[in-house]
């Protein structure tokens, strides 16, 4: 592989790049993925023709590029890290969450390279953006999930229903509004936190008090409560571009607006390549099925009915943290140990925690309202994804800012998106996506289904008596 050495110009580097066809036999080489398979995927080598054609003709400093789940992407962006890496630039890959981070450390062992980029969250990579040449970003659709996970941009305090800090909130700022949610202006912020602070488990909030002119200050109502938070107004401190290219890569289309509001990149300087349109793209692998249930209560019961049958991983997405502690506690009445829950702002330790608990068991059930299980984790052998209700995503600051109504139908329509993709990531392995209730503007990509027939679909998801024996061996192993 030809290294350039450290000191040229992301631009003089690019221009150096070989053809696209000697650059795919260098690629070849060196992943171990081809190696085994003979081949890449069709959707992985339309990706990388257009990250080379954006890297060596592109004059814009950020492209995005367009992939659906399960298509090979992640290789595809430690494969070329890795080469772009040992070819002279200095790489990163980063993640909106600690979990693909996990994944992509693991996945740069399937390339053979002199020396491998390095992987970071979000929250890393703001602090070190200046010391890479080209950044490739994953799951770009998240970076706004990812940026308010980083105090660095975005700081949270979340105040549950009925404490008396809700009661706080309440006296200083209703105003006889029937909404909290909104941008509040520097005096109502000022005096809000003055109240605040004075609450010992507050008072970490006197340093945003001290420099209020640095924060944005955001009210947002929650099933839970109320959320401050805080956003930076330096537009700096929001930048994600290093010190060249800047690669993003994402599942679903990218809001202009959210890049800008967010990043701090203007909407206009982004070149963009592949299909980012807000489509669904059903695998052949996985069958898509719904079912109209009547009530919550026949919901529980279509539910519990498939989980007795299946001696698989089963993952139940719910879409608010009360509901998902409510599935929970009914399930483990029925299922005991094997209910694993991690619902919405759990830590990460305690994510990772309880996650391990679910991997590990060859019919573990992980019931979640965490947007990283919605959206942005890959887990492996898993064939049935059952989702009850329609996504109900909270507004963005983009929108409270702007004081534009939540696009509600179109986030919810991409999360559900991302939710099916969680299913049937391994073309040799047959899956399910269940829905429970009939899902709007997929083109009739789900079909109506009847329990007499969920019941034949999950048992056929069922592994063969030596699949387990080997599963349980692994998991001793483990």
């Amino acid at each position: 592989m030809r290294a350039l050495g450290k000191g040229y110009s992301t631009f003089e580097s690019a221009a150096a790049l070989p053809t696209f066809q000697e650059w795919l036999s260098s690629l070849q080489k060196i992943s171990k993925v081809y190696r085994k398979y003979g081949s890449f995927l069709p959707s992985q080598l339309e990706l990388l023709k257009n990250i080379h054609s954006g890297i060596t003709s592109s004059q814009a400093n950020v492209l995005a590029f367009g992939a659906p789940p399960s298509s090979g992407k992640t290789h595809v962006i430690a494969l070329c890290a890795s080469y772009l890496q040992d070819f002279g630039f200095d790489c990163c890959v980063v993640t909106p969450n600690t979990e693909l981070v996990n994944d992509f450390k693991e996945e740069l062992n399937n390339v053979d390279s002199n020396s491998k980029p390095q992987v970071l969250s979000i929250g890393s990579y703001l602090r070190r953006k200046s010391e890479f040449n080209i950044a490739f970003i994953d799951e770009a659709h998240n970076l706004r999930s990812g940026l308010e996970l980083s105090p660095l941009v975005v700081r949270t305090v979340r105040i549950a229903k009925g404490s008396p800090a809700y009661h706080t909130i309440l006296e200083v700022i209703h105003g006889g509004q029937s909404s909290l949610t909104r941008e509040l202006d520097p005096e109502t912020s000022h005096d809000l936190l003055v109240e605040l602070v004075s609450d010992p488990r507050l008072r970490h909030l006197r340093s945003i008090l001290r420099a209020l002119t640095e924060w944005r200050v955001f009210m947002i109502e929650t099933d839970l409560g109320l959320e401050i938070k805080f956003l930076s107004a330096n537009p700096a401190k929001r930048s994600l571009i290093p010190n060249g290219k800047l690669l993003l890569f994402s599942a679903t289309p990218l809001d202009g607006q959210e890049l800008e509001f967010y990043c701090n990149i203007d909407k206009d300087s982004v070149s963009y390549y592949g299909d980012l349109s807000l489509s669904f793209v059903p695998k052949t692998n996985v069958n898509y099925l719904f079912s109209s249930c009547d009530s919550e209560n026949e919901k529980v019961r279509v539910v519990s009915t498939i989980l007795k049958l299946v001696r698989i991983p089963v993952l139940i997405l719910i879409n608010n943290h009360a509901e998902c502690i409510k599935w929970t506690k009914g399930l483990q009445r029925e299922f005991g140990s094997r209910v694993v829950s991690v619902c919405s702002h759990l830590q990460y330790h305690g994510r990772i925690g309880q996650y391990d608990r679910f991997a590990k068991s060859p019919r573990g059930i992980l019931v979640s309202s965490s947007s990283v299980y919605w959206e942005g984790i890959n887990i492996r052998n898993l064939r049935m994804v059952i989702i009850p209700n329609p996504p109900y995503p909270q507004p963005t600051l983009l929108e409270v800012a702007s004081g534009k109504h939540t696009r509600f139908g179109a986030i919810a329509r991409r999360r559900l998106i991302q939710g099916a993709g969680r299913v049937g990531r391994s073309q040799d392995m047959s899956g399910l996506c269940l829905l429970l209730f009939k899902p709007a503007g997929l083109g009739g990509q789900f079909k109506p289904t009847t329990v007499a027939r969920l019941k034949t679909v999950a048992s056929d998801l069922n592994p063969s008596r030596k699949k387990r024996v080997l599963f349980l061996r692994w998991r001793r192993c483990a």
